[in-house]
């Protein structure tokens, strides 16, 4: 792709003010997230890139854009999994209880939950997780268990702005098991 003064450029090239053209023909809109600066690819011609950063610039000033919109469940369960390893070390948490945490993460929350994204779990997925690991069989109290590293997960990705809220809080109290 050829940039305005003739030169050859391999990256995006600035069209106007937060646009960009990329070496694969599509548009890119930079707004800034909490401060900081987020490309968005967006499909269309000029014009419907024109629009989508006004959205996009709308929605972030609601914060209702989130500066990692594809970090999946399993990365952000790692992320936890290593602090909680740290924890551990430092003897601020007991061993068995991190033996219990990855558990629980191996053999019931990763599979069902690992490669979806953070920000799009709802508590409709939260749910359905109940749902599929009583349809293993598994007891409600066993249940239970599995979804305290779940809601530590997800209060960790609350702090680091991950995701706006917490799926598994809004979960009914009737839909959790007892």
């Amino acid at each position: 792709m050829e940039s305005e003064n003739g030169s050859k450029s391999m990256g995006r090239v600035r069209v106007e003010r937060g646009i960009y053209r990329q070496a694969n023909g599509r548009y890119a809109v930079c707004v800034m997230i909490d401060g900081r600066p987020s490309l968005r690819t967006v499909a269309g011609a000029l014009e419907q890139a024109r629009i989508e950063r006004e959205l996009l610039r709308e929605a972030a000033r609601n914060a209702l854009l989130s500066l990692w919109p594809r970090l999946t469940f399993g990365a952000v369960a790692s992320q936890w999994l290593a602090r909680f390893q740290r924890q551990v070390a430092t003897g601020e948490r007991r061993e068995r209880t991190l033996e219990n945490s990855r558990y629980y993460l191996d053999r019931h929350l990763l599979p069902e939950l690992g490669r979806k994204r953070i920000r799009s779990l709802t508590p409709g997925d939260m749910a359905s997780l109940i749902a599929a690991l009583t349809g293993k069989g598994l007891a409600p109290k066993t249940i239970a268990n599995a979804l305290v590293p779940l809601g530590g997960i997800l209060r960790f990705a609350r702090r680091r702005g991950y995701i706006l809220d917490d799926p598994l809080r809004r979960l009914e109290k009737a839909e959790r098991p007892r």
